[in-house]
């Protein structure tokens, strides 16, 4: 059966029953849809902060990091950089603080930049860090901005940090274009003497990352272990994401479990809303196999092309609106964690959810074609056959 012929078939089997082909694309559309939206919210934290994460760190292999906000001296930046075997070292102060707008409040970060840190990092371009040197007040990520509703360089912003209110400039808003994946993070930029001024913490720093030579790096980090003592940590630069991994495995246990209950749903949605179509498929394949006399082998080939292009559609469909309901209505919230990580806030995308989405509707269209497959082994025709879809299946058959 040529694939003209197949087309035509489908097209008359839609245009004869539009309300069952449309309710069994429904059907596996939302089961597609529930299936995907649940997979991609549920990897979407760990996979934005990542892409934030190495962006920041970039070429750094190890970090030390203060064990409280408090920071310690700057002085000790020079020694690590003498370290042999450290190639850079970029140091940062940062502080947790809340961002007050006329619209609403966020949860930031607020770093430093160091000239350095354009060397180190893979997201942040070397222009842009020296840009940011020469900005004088708060710089953020145009989504932060939205969402307190100060987008207008030379706003007013209140800051809440270390206890105290005080009353910041907005010297501009960045996008993608300048900060890549760090433009998605809840992070805040000053130049270090006005953020040492706000905080009073004075020739301090909270992290210093370490770019080491080639195979230099456990070498470095016993020598840094030695000059930093106990009350700082000597870590691998992309730590936080093993913490975060750590904070988030019970989150991942409970939304992992509904992830594998709303694919089982979504699937026993879409193979039930194929079997409403089944009486009048198996109806056709009597036809088929009765009036016009198809081969079998042709036959199997009619009910797995509709299978397939169903299943196509229909997923497709599921898709998109998987990918709404996962911005929106299920876009995890990440405002229990952000005084403790510095989190993305993308909906990141994988082929994985879609390969496997759209994998378990086309299965369940194909398997709930087996029943007309039966049929035509079977040698048992169907009742009801009109004379009229008896023609229409003939000129198919022999077109």
């Amino acid at each position: 059966m040529k694939l003209s012929a197949l087309l035509l078939l489908l097209r008359m089997r839609i245009k004869w029953h539009p309300a069952q082909e449309a309710l069994a694309g429904a059907g596996i559309a939302v089961g597609v849809a529930l299936a995907f939206a649940v997979l991609v919210a549920n990897g979407s934290i760990s996979r934005s902060t990542g892409q934030v994460v190495d962006a920041l760190a970039g070429r750094a292999s190890l970090q030390v990091v203060a064990r409280d906000s408090r920071g310690f001296d700057r002085g000790l930046v020079e020694k690590f950089r003498a370290v042999d075997g450290v190639r850079a070292a970029a140091p940062m102060l940062e502080q947790r603080a809340v961002l007050h707008g006329p619209t609403g409040s966020a949860s930031v970060l607020i770093a430093s930049i160091d000239p350095a840190l354009g060397r180190i990092s893979t997201g942040l371009p070397a222009w842009a860090s020296g840009g940011l040197l020469l900005v004088r007040g708060l710089v953020l990520p145009q989504p932060v901005a939205a969402k307190i509703g100060t987008e207008q360089p030379g706003s007013a912003v209140a800051a809440d940090v270390r206890g105290r209110r005080t009353q910041l400039t907005l010297a501009a808003t960045l996008g993608h274009d300048t900060l890549g994946p760090l433009s998605d993070a809840s992070v805040a930029v000053m130049p270090v003497a006005e953020l040492e001024a706000i905080t009073g913490l004075n020739g301090r720093v909270t992290r210093i990352l370490v770019a080491t030579a080639s195979g230099q790096r456990a070498n470095v980090a016993r020598k840094l272990r030695r000059i930093a003592g106990p009350g700082l940590r000597i870590a691998p630069a992309r730590d936080e994401l093993t913490l975060l991994g750590k904070a988030l495995e019970p989150s991942n246990q409970v939304t992992g479990f509904f992830a594998a209950m709303s694919a089982v749903l979504g699937f026993l949605l879409a193979f039930n809303a194929m079997l409403l179509t089944m009486p009048e498929r198996r109806r056709t394949v009597a036809l088929l196999r009765v009036i016009a006399a198809c081969p079998r082998g042709e036959i199997v080939r009619l009910v797995i092309f509709e299978a397939l292009v169903l299943g196509a559609a229909a997923s497709l469909v599921g898709l998109l609106i998987g990918l709404a309901l996962c911005a929106t209505v299920l876009h995890a919230s990440t405002d229990y964690l952000s005084p403790a990580f510095t989190l993305g806030s993308g909906t990141i995308v994988t082929w994985g959810p879609v390969l496997l989405a759209s994998a378990g509707g086309l299965v369940a269209c194909l398997l709930a074609s087996v029943p007309p497959i039966f049929d035509v082994f079977s040698g048992r025709p169907a009742d009801g056959i009109s004379a009229a879809h008896g023609r229409a299946a003939y000129a198919v058959c022999t077109a």
